[in-house]
C-alpha cells in the first residue's frame, strides 16, 4: 500500500520528529500509529519520540496479533497508546492515530470539566470538517483551537459562545 518515504515504518519516525519541534509531543509522551492494510504500525513506548528509527516500530494486526518489533536488544515496549489506537481503528475505521501530550491539548482539559470541547467562531474550525484525507491538518487544526480556547479562558470569555454585541457593534461584557 505504502511505498519508500510514504512507508508507516519511514512516515512515523519522521512525524515524530515533526511533532516533538511542535511540542505535540514531548520527551516520551505522546504516541503514532499508522494503519496500512491488514497491519499496524506503532511507535514504542517510554522512548524520546523525536529519536525513534524506522527498526523500532512495533507490527501488529487489526485483530491485535504481533507481526514484529524491534531488535530484542533494544528492549523496547509497545506503546501504552495501544489500546486507545485500537478503539479507534475498531471503532471509528480511522488511518493512523496520534495521542498529543501537546500544552494546549492538555490545559483545555484542564480548563473544560463539562467533558466535551466546544468553540464556535473561529476560521479554523473549517479544517476539521473538511474531507481531506490528512491527519497533519486535523492535529493542526485542533491544537490552533486548543491554544485561541485557552487565551480566551485567560481573557475570561467563554469559546463556546459568540460574542456578544451591543447596539453600537461593540462587544460587551
Amino acid at each position: 500500500m505504502y511505498a519508500g518515504h510514504e512507508h508507516p515504518r519511514n512516515l512515523i519516525p519522521e512525524l515524530c520528529r515533526v511533532f516533538y519541534e511542535l511540542r505535540w509531543v514531548t520527551g516520551t509522551g505522546g504516541g503514532i500509529s499508522i494503519k496500512s492494510g491488514n497491519e499496524i504500525f506503532v511507535a514504542p513506548s517510554g522512548v524520546q519520540k523525536e529519536r525513534i528509527q524506522p527498526e523500532d516500530l512495533f507490527v501488529i494486526t487489526t485483530d491485535e496479533k504481533d507481526v514484529s518489533g524491534p531488535p530484542p536488544s533494544k528492549k523496547l515496549k509497545k506503546s501504552a497508546c495501544t489500546p486507545l489506537f485500537m478503539n479507534a481503528y475498531k471503532l471509528r475505521d480511522a488511518g493512523a492515530v496520534i495521542h498529543s501530550h501537546s500544552m494546549y491539548s492538555n490545559l483545555v482539559t484542564l480548563i473544560n470539566t463539562g467533558g466535551e470541547f466546544c468553540i464556535t467562531q473561529q476560521e479554523m474550525i473549517k479544517g476539521i470538517r473538511n474531507d481531506q484525507d490528512g491527519t497533519y491538518l486535523w492535529c493542526e487544526c485542533l491544537d490552533y483551537l486548543f491554544e485561541v480556547a485557552v487565551e480566551m479562558h485567560k481573557l475570561g470569555m467563554n469559546p463556546a459562545k459568540p460574542p456578544v454585541k451591543n447596539i453600537d457593534g461593540e462587544q460587551k461584557e
